[in-house]
């Protein structure tokens, strides 16, 4: 299942999730391990069935 976060700057990005898949990733390795210091929120998208939970932190 491929969902879709969409971010408070208008970036999108898709991770790909198969059935029973816990994953777990920073938004930095989303970007090409770019900081992406202007996103401070994100939706995920077609996550119908999915239980997410999205935390933001600063380490600046």
């Amino acid at each position: 299942m491929d969902l879709t976060i969409e971010f408070d700057n208008g970036e999108t990005s898709s991770v790909n999730l198969a059935a029973k898949e816990h994953k777990s990733f920073t938004i930095r390795s989303l970007f090409g391990e770019q900081p992406q210091d202007d996103i401070k929120s994100a939706v995920i998208r077609d996550a119908n069935g999915i239980a997410g939970l999205e935390l933001f932190t600063s380490d600046t």
